[in-house]
């Protein structure tokens, strides 16, 4: 496994695997997830912190700097892939597109269909993605309501 520097952070180094390495603590840093989806971490440079994006770092890394208009896409829809074949720099345009192939774009549901797809998982017994196709939604939205990520208020009330 190699490592190499991150530019501008030199304290830190990323692999083609998509993992960060701290040269001051000689470990890799545990990534978390962000909010609106992708890994982040923490570095640490002349007493600052800065959160960033993993598979823009990778990217910068081995590539290049994030060129203008564009931002990182994962091949697979997978955030949390981040090996440098799965990362790409495209237009905002070809990363929605790609959120609809990989079916990870978000879809607005209602509490009644949120109910429904908790009646079909509990009491019908069917599976994430027979419920998704009937719903006409992706799993991640089913997963998300089934395992209380969204609509948990809803599970109160059932």
């Amino acid at each position: 496994m190699s490592l190499k520097n991150i530019p501008n952070f030199p304290h830190y180094c990323a692999t083609k695997s998509g993992k960060i390495w701290s040269k001051r603590y000689k470990r890799f840093i545990t990534p978390y997830g962000g909010t609106r989806g992708g890994m982040l971490v923490v570095l640490c440079e002349q007493g600052k912190k800065f959160r960033k994006l993993v598979h823009r770092l990778v990217l910068k890394t081995f590539v290049e700097p994030c060129p203008e208009g564009m931002v990182c896409c994962h091949n697979d829809g997978n955030f949390r892939n981040n090996h440098i074949d799965n990362l790409r720099w495209d237009t905002r345009s070809n990363n929605e597109l790609d959120k609809h192939r990989h079916g990870t774009v978000p879809s607005i549901i209602t509490s009644a269909d949120a109910r429904f797809i908790i009646y079909l998982r509990s009491c019908v017994g069917l599976k994430y993605h027979e419920i998704a196709e009937i719903m006409e939604c992706s799993m991640n939205i089913v997963s998300s309501v089934i395992n209380k990520r969204k609509w948990k208020h809803i599970w109160s009330q059932i």
